[in-house]
């Protein structure tokens, strides 16, 4: 019998060592803009109860707050986004939020494709836009993959597939040890005002004889494909995005897409046909840039959302099921505690800018 166990030794050992070092790897993980909570969030939701899934990127999680699609309309969401996501990220996001819920429906965002986040600008500025697309997730042979797809040839995956070794010197936070945390923000989250705006006019802009460059087609091609292995109903959409002149042809690029996914059979909301009914203020409402939001407006896409999911999917309130008992206490601890500091954070933010209300 001791001579079995001592040639059990070594495997029980280095499995010892790939357990600890694994774990490691979670506790120094930087907090990779937003993306690391959002997912450490979603992996901590009881599998196959979320309802409605939003996929994107920073214009998505600061749009959407699921907590209130849930205090309104009972509907169970997330948004399953990253800070900066890839479009050819995106058939891996469906991938690995799709290993642990069963939504009825999936909604996209197409800033991605808008912004062309897998550009030279990003690609070039060190590796964190990389990372925040990798990172976030649990190792898994969907994130091996994941690295293998939207990596450039020249930049060594060892210390992605690995990354302790980009990691090892932060500080160890214990409370990520398992990779899940419960999240009320369900991946929301209230970004900063850092500039204000002067809106353009953009009457006289025709938007209709432009096409997506063949490499970003064949990206929208490669998540189409994705999506056609899934069960899930699929709604496109675009927040109501700012009009500055820079910004032209990231309008034309929706455009565009939501011409040829309509043309596919793909439903599409575009939000900036609402613009008004939303009641965007285009100096108050916006945050970073000109498809980044605040709290304030974030409500108001919130419920315009909701309103538009009731009237045209067939959702269960399930606000009343003892299984769900967990979100109206979570949606009691945001209206009672969270929404007031995010109240705050924004009414602080606003006086630090001459002019803003």
């Amino acid at each position: 019998m001791k001579d079995k166990l001592k040639y059990l030794e070594i495997p029980i050992f280095m499995i010892a060592v790939c357990w600890m070092l694994v774990h490691f790897t979670y506790c120094v993980r930087g907090d990779l803009s937003h993306s690391r909570d959002i997912l450490t969030g979603y992996y901590a939701e009881t599998d196959n109860t979320l309802d409605l899934v939003m996929v994107g990127t920073s214009s998505t999680f600061s749009a959407v707050i699921p907590i209130e699609l849930w205090g309104e309309y009972g509907i169970p969401s997330y948004d399953f986004c990253n800070n900066v996501m890839f479009e050819n990220t995106m058939p891996y996001a469906i991938r690995e939020m799709d290993k642990t819920q069963d939504p009825k429906l999936v909604v996209i965002d197409v800033a991605p494709f808008m912004f062309r986040h897998y550009s030279e600008r990003y690609l070039n500025k060190k590796q964190y836009f990389l990372r925040y697309n990798t990172d976030a997730y649990k190792l898994s042979k969907n994130r091996i993959d994941l690295i293998n797809a939207i990596l450039p040839g020249d930049v060594p995956k060892l210390y992605y597939y690995l990354d302790f070794m980009f990691y090892h010197n932060n500080e160890i936070l214990p409370e990520y040890f398992n990779w899940e945390k419960h999240s009320v923000y369900k991946g929301y989250n209230n970004l900063g005002i850092q500039v204000s705006f002067t809106e353009e006019d953009w009457s006289d802009e025709s938007f209709s004889d432009y096409e997506l460059p063949g490499k970003e087609k064949a990206f929208l091609d490669a998540l189409l494909s994705e999506l056609s292995e899934h069960d899930f109903e699929v709604l496109f959409f675009c927040g109501p995005y700012f009009r500055c002149e820079e910004k032209i042809e990231a309008a034309k690029r929706e455009e565009w897409v939501q011409a040829y996914l309509e043309g596919k059979g793909y439903s599409f909301l575009n939000m900036d046909l609402y613009r008004d009914e939303i009641g965007i203020d285009p100096q108050l409402d916006y945050s970073l840039d000109y498809n980044h939001y605040n709290l304030e407006s974030a409500e108001k896409i919130t419920h315009f959302l909701g309103d538009y999911l009731c009237r045209n999917y067939d959702f269960e309130n399930k606000s009343s099921l003892k299984e769900y008992s967990g979100w109206n206490e979570d949606y009691e601890e945001w209206k009672n505690v969270l929404y007031p500091q995010e109240e705050e954070r924004l009414r602080e933010w606003r006086e630090s800018f001459t002019g803003l209300r």
